[in-house]
């Protein structure tokens, strides 16, 4: 039995329109399984350095009442005031009053 060169052809290009959806899927599986490593690795990221920044923040405005002034409205540095007041006084009533 003897293959004719368009069934030879036709069989090739079966083949490599097999082999494309194959590599197109392969491709599309791995760059999904790469974005959501890069997705965690950010959140990683995020969670480590959230700690340290709010730290570094809380520390600026304690060393510095121009810092504050710069960032914060009056507003803010009354609710500032007020938490701080609570915490030393253990009274929420009392904080809120001075």
């Amino acid at each position: 039995m003897a293959i004719s060169a368009s069934s030879m052809r036709e069989r090739a290009n079966r083949s490599s329109l097999v082999a494309g959806a194959i590599g197109v899927a392969v491709e599309f599986l791995v760059g999904r399984d790469k974005e959501a490593a890069e997705t965690e690795r950010i959140r990683s990221a995020m969670k480590e350095l959230t700690t340290e920044f709010r730290d570094a923040v809380i520390e600026g405005f304690a060393n510095s009442p121009e810092g504050m002034r710069g960032v914060a409205t009056d507003q803010t540095l009354d609710k500032l005031a007020a938490n701080a007041l609570t915490l030393r006084l253990g009274d929420d009533q009392l904080a809120g009053e001075l």
